[in-house]
């Protein structure tokens, strides 16, 4: 069980991810998570497995090469941004993950009105599954 302390730092990294330029999916950049810290790390080869804040060595497993899709995990809302659908494997929230997508990256700033999330897509993003409940409220700024 983690804290909602924990959860807010898990997810810091990956709003930032959802703001991040195209230019890292035509370096063909990987998606890595360590299943045992949650750290989430973009890389063009699998990182470091040296010194993981949970103990020991850190346990990476390849999400999927990033690329204009923003997707977002029903069960434990990791966002990232992939070429394709990410792996489903390896959810923090236990189980395989549910993937949706939210939208496409692009110029337009939007955020959720009702849980604050923030995305740069190339039009409005998807409006269902807010984590806030119901749907989300999308403004354009």
């Amino acid at each position: 069980m983690t804290s909602a302390y924990s959860k807010q730092l898990f997810l810091i990294p990956l709003l930032a991810l959802a703001l991040t330029s195209a230019s890292a999916s035509a370096m063909g950049m990987q998606n890595y998570i360590c299943l045992k810290c949650r750290m989430f790390l973009i890389q063009t080869s699998r990182p470091s497995p040296n010194h993981c804040k949970a103990g020991g060595n850190h346990n990476w497993f390849a999400i999927g090469e990033t690329g204009p899709k923003i997707h977002t995990c029903l069960k434990c809302r990791m966002i990232v941004n992939t070429a394709g659908r990410p792996s489903p494997n390896y959810c923090t929230a236990g189980g395989n993950h549910n993937w949706f997508l939210l939208g496409f990256r692009g110029k337009d700033n939007y955020s959720c009105r009702k849980c604050h999330l923030r995305l740069r897509t190339s039009g409005r993003p998807n409006t269902n599954y807010c984590p806030a409940g119901g749907n989300h409220n999308w403004f354009k700024y």
